[in-house]
């Protein structure tokens, strides 16, 4: 057998029935398909996401469910500075998760993984962006100091929150000649909020006083002094 100069390869006994053409194989990745949750999808605190999809490959066809993975993201920005928490994972082309309590300023996405027969993977992505309302926090008299989730703000101070979300909220005391009374929300100088579902403003009332008591906790005392008080 030789190589002619057309790059093919013959056989001296029958040049015309031993031809062998040869070239390089070739594998297409996968094409994934997110069918669920759809684009614009948004969420609540708490809410069930369903996750469905398909893939499919020009070699394998249908790619079967041992070949489809999920995974989930929780994107947490502070500025234009994000960074990533790994959340969830499943196999397979349907599974749901329930969307995360995480801080202000994140979203989540959802990745889909597609692996052919010979190992070849693509893979889909889309962004869940949370529902937010607009929280305002003012006090009275205003220009106070809040704090929102370990963060001091300057009243009034708006953020965008997300619905459903557990936050803490405290009003530090006592500011100048300014003691805290109370909330509006009825809550203890420091106390937990779940996001509503619209715009809303809690204030926190404060009093001129000439003695005054810091406050470094509202947790109970976890002794008794000897004296009684």
């Amino acid at each position: 057998v030789t190589q002619g100069t057309d790059n093919n390869w013959y056989d001296h006994a029958d040049w015309a029935d031993a031809q062998i053409t040869c070239g390089t194989a070739t594998n297409s990745p996968p094409t994934p398909t997110i069918t669920s949750p759809t684009a614009g999808t948004t969420y609540k605190v708490g809410d069930t996401i369903q996750l469905s999809g398909t893939a499919t490959d020009p070699e394998d066809g249908i790619i079967p469910a041992t070949g489809l993975a999920w995974q989930v993201v929780t994107h947490h920005c502070t500025g234009s500075v994000c960074h990533e928490h790994p959340l969830i994972s499943f196999s397979g082309p349907t599974a749901s998760f329930s969307a995360p309590d995480h801080d202000d300023g994140s979203y989540v996405e959802v990745i889909l993984k597609a692996t052919d027969s010979a190992g070849l993977y693509t893979s889909s992505s889309r962004n869940l962006n949370p529902q937010t309302i607009p929280l305002t926090l003012g006090s009275f008299p205003g220009g106070l100091q809040v704090l929102y989730g370990g963060s001091v703000l300057t009243t009034p101070a708006q953020v965008n929150a997300i619905v459903g979300g557990v936050r803490t909220i405290e009003a530090p005391s006592p500011q100048g000649s300014s003691v805290w009374q109370s909330w509006s929300d009825g809550g203890a100088r420091q106390h937990a909020i779940t996001i509503p579902t619209s715009a809303t403003t809690i204030t926190a009332s404060f009093a001129a006083g000439s003695s005054a008591t810091t406050y470094l906790s509202d947790l109970t005392p976890s002794a008794t002094p000897a004296n009684g008080w």
